[in-house]
């Protein structure tokens, strides 16, 4: 049985828009969530405007290692947790994985104690907010998501699961959405 395995903030690259389809699954178990990242960053701005401002100032390193029969990989990134516009202050993006963590080296030692209280309080509030978002993804269903806003999570499953993933890069999305007249 595989654990909860939460959102995929660990690469360096555009990926907004992600797309997540189940084409078969055998077993029990695995309920997806997806969580509003930017509801989780007001609330988390309101409630510890010190830890809001630590994740926006400092870009923190993360890392995912995967070695099976026929790969392996070594994904690395230095990022921020809470990305906003430079210029309008905007939210861009969060970036939340308790499990890719990277050693800190680009943090002073004396900082570190400051980074777990405020990554705790952060994970605090997204699991308030997932408790209640759980479902199964069936065979054939499809989800949609933007990637840099909606922290998303799975449950442990059994059997066998065959999934499939897709990005689109925040240009193309957002080429396509004014091609379209979604936006201007």
């Amino acid at each position: 049985m595989l654990e909860k395995f939460p959102a995929d903030r660990r690469r360096s690259a555009d990926h907004r828009l992600l797309g997540l389809a189940c084409y078969s699954h055998d077993g029990t178990g695995g309920e997806n969530s997806l969580v509003d990242g930017l509801t989780v960053i007001n609330q988390f701005k309101a409630i510890c405007p010190d830890g809001f401002d630590f994740f926006s100032k400092h870009a923190i390193p993360s890392e995912f290692r995967e070695e099976r029969e026929n790969r392996r990989h070594h994904f690395h990134s230095t990022d921020y947790v809470l990305k906003s516009d430079p210029t309008t202050g905007d939210f861009v993006q969060i970036r939340y994985n308790v499990y890719d963590r990277a050693p800190m080296s680009n943090l002073p030692p004396d900082m570190a104690a400051e980074f777990y209280a405020h990554y705790q309080k952060l994970g605090e509030i997204i699991e308030e907010h997932e408790k209640d978002n759980w479902f199964k993804l069936g065979s054939g269903s499809l989800v949609l998501f933007d990637n840099f806003r909606v922290l998303h999570a799975r449950q442990a499953f059994t059997g066998r699961r065959v999934m499939v993933s897709a990005y689109v890069s925040r240009g193309e999305f957002l080429s396509g959405a004014r091609s379209l007249g979604v936006i201007p």
